[in-house]
């Protein structure tokens, strides 16, 4: 929305957020679509296996259980619930290896550069995503370059574990503006250009310009490939110092397709990984782990006017600028 509309005294001191709905949520929303169906059945583990999906997506699993059973000419059951939130997958046993092992990589990342355990993890195809990381998320107000180039390495880290289980990487990060490797090199691109943490304090262009900017300079060309280039042989060596954990999380995923907080801390444990100082995580952003610039156009620091700045509308968790 414009933020002429949000300033004081319009609509900025009335906005609602509606972040996408957590387990306890998830758990009303199956309860109120099945109304008297399924009394008495924990439906919790149904919420937990549905993690990233809104109101309308719980709907639209709940329509289909019921037609399924009405076709069939009987009850609904819980496995016909369960069949709609995760069906069965179609993929060849190596792209759900890739699946598996590019989120173990944001998982482990997650862990290891910033101690912070992921709320969930999933490999269940929806739509064109073959699978999500719940985001850490940036838990400062004025983050500096580190900060930020963690982020960009856990993003590469998927990249990176396909690399180093699967012997090469996929198109799979590269393939929309909203994927990782498009997020990662926003992210570079405004370091160097938007937000001062480049060689030269200057701002040259807005958060967003990234495509554009690449294509019109050649010496930004060069610095953000010779800056890619080290954070990604960074996210290489992370994978490959933490090999096993990442195969183990990658195997259990491979057979569960989910995983939540409480199950990747047990696997990071067996692994080794010394875990005193992270902590479970609530999920922010399914898959994004830097912002995305078509929602926070000014970038992720906060300035004197945030508080007029919403994100424009998205089908993932939204949150405001403080």
């Amino acid at each position: 929305m414009d933020a002429a509309l949000m300033r004081k005294g319009r609509f900025g001191d009335r906005i609602i957020e509606i972040p996408l709905p957590d387990e306890n949520a998830l758990c009303g929303i199956l309860r109120h679509h099945l109304a008297g169906d399924l009394a008495g059945v924990d439906l919790l583990p149904f919420a937990r296996s549905a993690a990233g999906a809104n109101g309308a997506d719980v709907a639209a699993f709940v329509r289909s259980a019921r037609r399924l059973a009405r076709n069939e000419n009987r009850a609904l059951v819980p496995d016909d619930l369960m069949k709609q939130i995760v069906p069965e997958d179609d993929r060849s046993a190596d792209d759900v290896r890739r699946a598996a092992y590019h989120e173990a990589g944001h998982c482990v990342a997650s862990a290891v550069l910033v101690g912070k355990i992921v709320a969930y993890v999933t490999i269940v195809a929806r739509g064109t995503s073959g699978g999500r990381t719940a985001s850490p998320g940036l838990e400062t107000a004025f983050p500096v370059r580190s900060d930020l180039e963690d982020n960009v390495t856990m993003l590469l880290c998927g990249r990176a574990a396909e690399e180093v289980f699967m012997g090469h990487p996929s198109v799979a990060c590269s393939l929309s503006s909203h994927s990782d490797l498009a997020r990662a090199t926003e992210c570079v691109v405004a370091m160097h250009t938007a937000w001062g943490l480049g060689k030269v304090p200057v701002v040259r262009a807005s958060l967003g310009q990234a495509s554009s900017l690449l294509r019109a300079d050649v010496d930004l060309r060069r610095t953000v490939d010779a800056h890619m280039a080290g954070l990604y042989r960074r996210a290489l060596k992370l994978v490959s110092d933490h090999a096993n954990a990442v195969r183990l999380i990658a195997a259990e995923l491979i057979v569960e397709r989910h995983l939540d907080a409480a199950g990747i801390e047990r696997i990071l444990k067996s692994a080794g990984l010394d875990l005193s100082s992270t902590k479970p995580e609530r999920a922010v952003v399914s898959g994004s782990l830097v912002p995305d610039p078509a929602e926070y156009p000014e970038g992720p620091v906060r300035g004197a006017d945030a508080g007029t700045r919403v994100k424009k509308s998205s089908n993932r968790k939204s949150r405001r600028l403080p």
